[in-house]
């Protein structure tokens, strides 16, 4: 027989001889979101009560949900209303929801990967309480009404995926408090994908998101997180990724020095020891760092993002200047010599960056920890008008040309072919008077698809001899490495970021030359004149004007002169001289 009561309780005293079906209103009162369909299962004398899924009676009957598409945590008497404790309530519906693990799909004889089977799981508007860890299966749906789940104890999570999480969906929560909030862990299962959306975080002790792997530090996850219309409400940190891909979607985040410390990333990307290639992608996010003055009250050492593996990518995003801003990465990641074969990756587009302030000595929009990006894209960014593009942090690398060196000797690749680097922006004069090619360490700049090309000049008049006369140039005009040696003003270098550099020399000269011939070559190391042009020049010319090109092929470090070799007697002198280089083989 069937019945309708108006709550769990009254279920309790149904009679197991009498009825075999009913529903309940409610699981406390009429109408709280609790009520659910029932059946008597006659032939289950043993089960426990899970306080919603199953209902021991007061007879011994097993009352149990009729097999439902979907599930609410007031069914297991969750009341939300912030002051009981929700904890068992909710424990006992994650798992139930969680029950039906994933289905591997299959026709015929061709297997498939595993789908969710999980049951949506729903929280009701409302407040509930939590006092210890909420431990759902592999497979989890939880979708709630703008519900709020707040931890008390600091040192608990909220959601934890230690029991090997491979999907899960996570909608419109708000998290508050705790350790961290969502805890998403699996042994680098190949079929993961997590997907948290239109939720909020709040006040963590740790961390919003953190991903770990089972196996530790030292491993990574095949695992897709999506993290999409979401906002963080002063976090300590945001997200501890180790997957290969976590993406940000149209997300804000506050991060205040009310809940931050010194010396602390929001996003942390892997670990020294990872054994992977994670990667951020933040798309559309609007961030609001409030780190108090420089020199009264600011955290030191703050920053957006630490990357010690993989690669970080910002695209539309804001990393705002409130309080002069924080620098945006942190870069501890070493040059990967097998795959990827990109190698790591520093892309910071159409953003604004505020990575101040300028006081700091850590100010930049990538601050470099001893180690240098093999790829680093900052194009169309507005914001950075005090603090570099990029900064060898407290001189750690020291010396970047030997950097270099040494990652071609160990890899046996040239650093050219590995590290390539994209600034764009204007050339406009910054406030402090210098334009934006001075914003990037000196010899990286040779490297950059933009900075590729030096020109020198020779300003005041030199005197010519017959024979030989090397140009000596003594005005750089702009950049300062790749094609001139800063030792030698004679010398045009071929730079550590090429093998290939175009040459090409302007000189005008006057004086009385009695015939003869001039001959304007470009010499070897060796003084070998590799490419030559020649002129005869009648008595008292008029200021002749000669032009020379080549393209040098040889090794970095490789250097070469301008030389004018004369058979006149009476030999004038140079009035000016312009060499220009550019490297050919590096394509940034």
């Amino acid at each position: 027989m069937y019945t309708v009561v108006p709550n769990i309780a009254s279920l309790c005293t149904l009679d197991k001889t009498v009825y075999n079906s009913a529903k309940t209103l409610g699981y406390y009162l009429p109408g709280d979101n609790g009520s659910a369909d029932y059946y008597l299962d006659v032939t289950d004398t043993s089960s426990s009560s899970d306080g919603g899924s199953i209902i021991v009676a007061n007879d011994g009957g097993r009352w149990k949900f009729v097999t439902p598409f979907a599930g609410n945590i007031r069914q297991f008497g969750a009341k939300g209303d912030g002051i009981t404790d929700d904890t068992l309530a909710i424990k006992n519906a994650a798992a139930w929801s969680s029950a039906p693990g994933g289905y591997q799909t299959a026709v015929g004889t061709n297997t498939g990967g595993y789908v969710s089977q999980a049951i949506n799981l729903s929280a009701s508007k409302g407040v509930y309480k939590l006092t210890d860890e909420i431990m759902p299966g592999s497979y989890f749906k939880l979708t709630g009404d703008n519900a709020f789940f707040i931890q008390w104890d600091i040192n608990k999570e909220i959601l934890s995926g230690i029991n090997e999480a491979y999907q899960w969906d996570i909608k419109g929560i708000n998290f508050v408090g705790g350790n961290s909030q969502v805890r998403l862990q699996n042994n680098n299962i190949d079929t993961t994908r997590w997907n948290i959306e239109n939720c909020t975080f709040s006040l963590c002790s740790e961390f919003s998101i953190k991903t770990f792997p089972t196996g530790g530090a030292t491993s990574h996850l095949s695992a897709n997180l999506t993290v999409k219309n979401c906002a963080f409400y002063k976090p300590h940190q945001i997200l501890l990724n180790y997957c290969d891909s976590a993406v940000f979607d149209d997300c804000w985040a506050f991060i205040s020095k009310d809940n931050f410390s010194s010396s602390t990333p929001v996003f942390v990307n892997g670990s020294l020891a990872t054994d992977g290639h994670p990667n951020i992608y933040l798309n559309n996010m609007f961030g609001v760092p409030d780190m108090g003055t420089q020199g009264i009250d600011r955290l030191a050492n703050v920053r957006w993002a630490d990357v010690f593996k993989g690669s970080f990518f910002a695209r539309n995003s804001r990393f705002g200047g409130e309080s002069a801003g924080m620098p945006v990465v942190y870069w501890f990641a070493p040059p990967v010599t097998t795959y990827p074969f990109r190698g790591n990756t520093v892309s910071i587009v159409d953003c604004e960056c505020f990575a101040g302030p300028a006081s700091a000595n850590d100010s930049a929009i990538v601050s470099l920890q001893g180690q240098i990006p093999q790829r680093i894209s900052i194009v169309n960014c507005a914001g950075p008008l005090e603090v570099p593009y990029v900064i060898d942090a407290g001189g750690q690398i020291g010396n970047i040309d030997a950097y270099f060196a040494n990652y071609a000797a160990s890899s046996g690749q040239p650093s050219y072919s590995q590290f390539r680097f994209n600034f764009m922006a204007n050339d406009s004069l910054n406030p402090d008077g210098s334009i934006y090619t001075a914003r990037i360490p000196l010899s990286m700049r040779i490297y950059s698809q933009n900075l590729r090309a030096t020109k020198v000049t020779r300003s005041a008049s030199q005197p010519l001899s017959t024979g030989n006369n090397i140009i000596k140039f003594d005005t750089l005009n702009y950049d300062s490495q790749g094609g001139w040696s800063s030792t030698n003003s004679n010398r045009l270098a071929l730079p550590m970021g090429a093998s290939k550099m175009l040459i090409t020399c302007d000189v005008v000269m006057t004086g009385s030359f009695n015939g003869g011939v001039l001959d304007l070559q470009i010499q070897n190391s060796s003084s070998i004149a590799v490419s030559r042009q020649s002129y005869f020049l009648p008595a008292n010319p008029d200021g002749p004007a000669m032009s020379i090109s080549y393209v040098a092929d040889g090794n970095p470090g490789e250097w070469f002169q301008i030389n004018i070799r004369s058979t006149a007697t009476n030999v004038g002198s140079i009035i000016s001289a312009v060499a220009t280089t550019q490297s050919l083989d590096y394509i940034g």
